[in-house]
């Protein structure tokens, strides 16, 4: 089943972390009073990613799981399809990265590099390429959680991800005890309780609830608004505050918005679910394509001719468009070529019949 409102909620949540690296590419560009209001918003887009990506990849892991395959053989496809997600846009994106080094900067110059090959894997969160791609080792480790449990007990993949969300609990306290920089460790981060949100939600909408759903997203987007009021007097992205004020609206506005679309079938425009479909490829891109037309831009003298907002204006255009671009090219192109490679044996010899 798809869910249309879901992608348009991924659209939304990839245009808030658009918006704010868009106003922080250059200063002094005529934004600037909206980029300081927008740093307390913007952000939490990957807060949304990330309930919206547990409530999508639990719900195919018991899907999964619940197929007449071997727990290796279900683990394995679920793991490779996810894992396709993932790396070949990333694999494009930080390669051209590498070959435009020397000429556009796309990490604060005082960031530490890393090893290629710990970037090329995702097995770090200080990526000094494609600075985005630390959430990237977020999803890798929430991938692996689903790929074991559905090797374990395909058939209980919700009852193992509670007793999961359960121990996360406890690991997160456990690591408070030692200081922010135990945060650093993606299993032990407190963020991993935002995907442990979206997975409650699936099992909730895999059972059949679907009632309150205005109510829901109205109480989400109201304390979503005192979320970033209260995170503005006191947090600073760090990821215990951030988790703490974002994860209940969150999950709120996503729950809302599946319920009414099961319920009632509203469901949000198509240009924004459009905007959804290409909205990894959005996340991954913009950073490294507004790095290079901040380069252009200053190697043309367009700063002297055109106006700040004008400018922004023509970035966002065109960064959007490359992200969509990504999308057909690549991103849409390796998703379905992988779904066909791993479709069932039995269908293919099937098919020949």
């Amino acid at each position: 089943m798809k869910f249309y409102n879901l992608q348009a909620m991924r659209g939304v949540a990839a245009c808030m972390v658009f918006l704010i690296h868009l106003l922080s590419t250059k200063h002094g560009l005529g934004a600037d009073w909206f980029l300081f209001k927008w740093w307390w918003v913007g952000p939490a887009g990957v807060d949304l990613f990330f309930v919206i990506s547990g409530f999508i990849v639990c719900y195919t892991a018991a899907k999964a799981g619940r197929e007449d395959l071997a727990p290796i053989t279900a683990a394995t496809r679920f793991g490779i399809k996810r894992l396709f997600r993932v790396y070949p846009v990333y694999w494009i994106v930080l390669a051209v990265s590498f070959a435009l080094a020397p000429y556009v900067q796309t990490a604060d110059p005082g960031m530490a590099a890393e090893r290629v090959w710990r970037l090329v894997t995702l097995a770090t969160t200080n990526n000094n390429r494609v600075v985005l791609a630390w959430t990237l080792c977020y999803e890798l480790f929430f991938y692996l959680v689903l790929a074991l449990i559905i090797l374990i007990r395909p058939k209980q993949v919700y009852e193992l991800v509670l007793g999961w969300i359960a121990l996360q609990i406890g690991l997160t306290i456990w690591a408070s005890g030692g200081g922010l920089q135990m945060f650093n460790y993606v299993p032990l981060s407190p963020l991993i309780l935002e995907f442990g949100a979206g997975c409650i939600l699936a099992f909730m909408v895999d059972r059949g609830v679907k009632a309150y759903g205005w109510q829901s997203l109205m109480a989400g987007v109201a304390l979503f608004c005192v979320a970033v009021w209260a995170h503005s007097q006191n947090g600073n992205w760090a990821p215990w505050w951030r988790s703490l004020y974002f994860t209940i609206p969150c999950a709120l506005i996503v729950y809302g918005a599946i319920a009414i679309e099961i319920s009632s079938g509203v469901t949000l425009p198509a240009w924004l679910q459009k905007v959804g479909d290409s909205s990894y490829s959005i996340y991954i891109w913009h950073q490294l394509v507004l790095a290079i037309l901040l380069k252009l831009t200053e190697m043309s003298g367009l700063f002297d001719v055109l106006p700040g907002l004008l400018i922004l204006f023509i970035w966002g255009v065109i960064a959007l468009a490359f992200g969509f671009l990504s999308y057909q090219v690549i991103e849409k192109p390796s998703q379905n070529w992988i779904h066909r490679v791993m479709k069932r044996p039995e269908r293919r010899e099937l098919s020949h019949i």
